[in-house]
């Protein structure tokens, strides 16, 4: 399923390694961790509407949204904001230090 996510990201032009956002918190008892923040790309959407666009590959959900409220500055031009959730299994031990 990771290729999935990866050529989905390639074709939008999205790094995942560079979320503009990025939040984590342990759910369904702390065995699963949920994933979820923004991507913004430049460019416009040419057909549809921002509130028809969820797309679900395996764990991973992303949705077009407007907030608009973590753009970098260093961007220009008309800009799509894709928000993402994905909730995955907690793999370290529990008795672990960091």
């Amino acid at each position: 399923m990771e290729h999935v996510v990866l050529d989905f990201a390639k074709d939008l032009g999205i790094d995942l390694s560079k979320p503009s956002q990025l939040e984590s918190h342990q759910v369904n008892d702390n065995t699963a961790i949920m994933y979820s923040g923004k991507y913004h790309i430049i460019g416009e959407i040419v057909e549809g509407e921002v509130d028809g666009w969820d797309i679900i590959l395996g764990e991973h959900c992303f949705s077009l949204t407007d907030e608009m409220d973590q753009v970098p500055i260093m961007m220009d031009g008309p800009i799509i904001e894709i928000s993402f959730e994905v909730v995955l299994p907690w793999v370290l031990e529990s008795n672990i230090l960091i």
